[in-house]
């Protein structure tokens, strides 16, 4: 997929909501990368091409710390700004993105893949309208490619 209103039908279907903020405030639209294709940005193509895949980038090589050799299908991305949404593209920029469910849900697990920078990821709950943070990690920046899970 790579088309924003499949996106939001996908998210209409489960009862997500997922909206993108960026560093400096902005909000970006949050597309659908089928990282499998191989039209789209190589360092967000999975497998890792070490690993027989399309996926290229220092990050995500054969036997190293965040090896890129599982199959991802569909990434959640921020999508570039300026950029045609039929051209699944990420900002370089990163930012914010927010997981909204309509009705409770277990998260099993969420992966990223390609943090170039140090990156904190923070899983908060909301109750009665305020967030509490449940667990925060600190990804060191890796490389290109990389896959944390």
């Amino acid at each position: 997929m790579s088309d924003p209103s499949q996106a939001a039908q996908l998210f209409v279907d489960c009862g997500l909501n997922v909206s993108a903020v960026r560093p400096n405030g902005n909000m970006e639209n949050v597309n659908v990368l089928n990282s499998s294709a191989p039209n789209v940005d190589p360092d967000l193509l999975s497998p890792h091409e070490s690993c027989g895949g399309n996926g290229q980038g220092a990050g995500g090589q054969v036997n190293t710390t965040y090896e890129n050799c599982v199959p991802q299908g569909n990434l959640l991305i921020i999508q570039k700004s300026g950029v045609n949404a039929s051209i699944p593209d990420d900002s370089r920029r990163g930012g914010t993105m927010t997981f909204t469910f309509a009705d409770p849900v277990q998260l099993v697990n969420m992966g990223i893949l390609d943090a170039d920078e140090t990156i904190t990821v923070v899983v908060s709950i909301c109750c009665s309208g305020v967030l509490w943070p449940v667990q925060c990690t600190n990804l060191l920046a890796y490389a290109d490619g990389s896959f944390f899970l």
